[in-house]
């Protein structure tokens, strides 16, 4: 009698309280997992950290391999303008060539007929 009595509150109580009880094989299989779990966690978050730090590396020299590129158009620019400019001054002097030629030919005409 006492015995189903004992039983019957510890059933009450673990109800109450919800509380489950366990064998001490499951409890420290649970605590094992749990332990294992924490240390999967910490090897993942620190491949994690390893990743982040990878991926900040790659985009911090793919800031510097931008700015070089920004560097190389503006290059390509200033170049472009300049030869702009001396294919404009070429064309000024294959010009005045020309002129030069005429004249030299009108007073070479004019030295003949003298």
């Amino acid at each position: 009698m006492k015995a189903l009595e004992f039983e019957a509150r510890l059933k009450l109580y673990l109800e109450r309280t919800n509380t489950v009880l366990l064998s001490k094989e499951i409890y420290e299989k649970g605590i094992e997992e749990k332990k294992q779990a924490i240390t999967d966690r910490d090897v993942l978050a620190n491949e994690v950290v390893k990743g982040i730090n990878i991926l900040r590396r790659y985009e911090e020299e793919n800031e510097c391999w931008e700015e070089k590129i920004r560097e190389l158009k503006d290059q390509k620019e200033g170049i472009k303008r300049e030869r702009a400019k001396l294919e404009k001054r070429k064309d000024q002097a294959s010009e005045a060539e020309r002129r030069l030629e005429k004249l030299i030919e009108k007073a070479n005409i004019a030295v003949e007929q003298l």
